[in-house]
């Protein structure tokens, strides 16, 4: 008798826990419909291949032009890379490769998640539109340039605050100030909460988030890291060339700059991308095109000279440097630490888990930098000195 009650118990209770699990089953997907979308395609994989839909443009990868001398990372900067999981490090002074370093399972053919680093890809190309003409200016409102944002609240913010980030936006929590990497950091790409904001906009799409974006009157003028800032500027592209994004970014920076195969991911079952996160290519193909971006294009330029001054942070006075600077969807800061080789300023293009791109006139230097963890700024370039003398 008691083994016939225990049993019936216990599929009692395995039927409750069943029905109690349908039960948030059927709220999540009432509640929130993109919660269980996000949930099956899990947060974005540090390499590809990963979950999800995505454009591509094949080309052939870039040749690794290498130094005679090419080095490898001496102690403090072995030590730096190994403290923060770094995958790979490559270092180009005038387009050869002078110090590499692979973690095991790495190679100059591993197609890595860019994580926010697009973010500055997407700002370089709004800069082009106004040079074509197709942007009146960066002061222009978006309800000039997207007639369907002009009722809504987003429809009042200029273009040159929403690639600021001081748009007064606010979908997202509010995250960090321009120079605090740490914080700003937690809101770079999909944090893998389900039910937030942002997985919202990941997987529904900017389009479908526009009429809940609230601008805030009080915190225009002031920095907040809002993905939704840079998924609005990919929508601006696609709206003033009347061509998907990723055609853009391959017709006016990849190709010309020689870099190989992108993979760029798209909002699910949707043509627009995710503008602010998710593009895989070789690090070998982010220096390439920071280089064509620092050289501005070489013989044919990408920008005028104005817009391209305005791009590296030329008017960026060195004390505003020092606590660091965001602008255009770039990053700018300074070398001037006592006693060091290197000095000057430099501008870079950050990613979620450190990824970077730096961008050193003062040496024609290009770095790139992927690992797991975040990785001193300025102490990277230092001990690359180092290994390099």
């Amino acid at each position: 008798m008691l083994k016939r009650i225990l049993k019936r118990s216990s599929l009692f209770v395995l039927l409750l826990g069943i029905g109690l699990l349908l039960i948030v089953l059927v709220l999540t997907m009432t509640l929130r419909p993109y919660a269980l979308s996000s949930v099956l395609e899990g947060y974005p994989a540090p390499q590809w291949p990963s979950g999800g839909e995505f454009a591509t443009h094949a080309a052939p990868e870039p040749v690794l032009n290498r130094a005679q001398n090419v080095r490898k990372p001496a102690s403090g900067l072995s030590d730096l890379l190994n403290s923060s999981g770094t995958s790979i490090l490559l270092a180009l002074k005038h387009d050869k490769v002078v110090l590499e370093h692979y973690a095991e399972g790495y190679s100059a053919e591993s197609l890595l998640n860019s994580y926010s680093m697009v973010k500055s890809l997407v700002g370089a190309l709004v800069l082009k539109a106004v040079d074509d003409g197709k942007i009146a200016s960066l002061d222009a409102t978006l309800a000039t340039i997207l007639p369907n944002v002009a009722s809504l609240p987003v429809g009042s913010v200029t273009l040159r605050s929403v690639l600021d980030m001081t748009s007064g936006i606010q979908f997202e929590k509010p995250a960090g100030v321009a120079g605090d990497l740490t914080r700003d950091q937690k809101a770079e790409a999909l944090t893998f909460n389900p039910w937030s904001a942002l997985s919202k906009l990941h997987i529904q799409g900017i389009r479908s988030i526009l009429p809940e974006m609230r601008v805030v009157a009080s915190d225009s003028g002031a920095f907040s890291y809002q993905n939704a800032n840079t998924a609005l500027l990919g929508l601006v592209l696609e709206e003033v060339y009347e061509r998907p994004l990723s055609d853009l970014l391959n017709e006016k920076i990849w190709r010309p700059a020689g870099a190989g195969t992108f993979h760029w991911r798209l909002y699910p079952g949707q043509a627009d991308l995710t503008a602010y996160c998710c593009l895989y290519a070789t690090p070998l193909s982010w220096a390439t095109v920071g280089a064509f971006l620092m050289a501005n294009g070489g013989d044919r330029p990408f920008l005028s000279k104005p817009m391209h001054d305005y791009l590296m942070g030329v008017d960026v006075d060195t004390k505003s440097r020092r606590s660091g600077v965001y602008r255009s969807q770039w990053r700018y800061d300074v070398l001037d630490r006592q006693g060091e080789v290197f000095q000057g300023p430099f501008a870079y293009m950050l990613g979620q888990r450190g990824q970077i791109t730096y961008l050193f006139e003062a040496e024609n230097m290009i770095v790139v930098r992927f690992g797991a963890l975040k990785q001193l700024l300025h102490s990277t370039l230092y001990e690359i000195e180092h290994s390099l003398r």
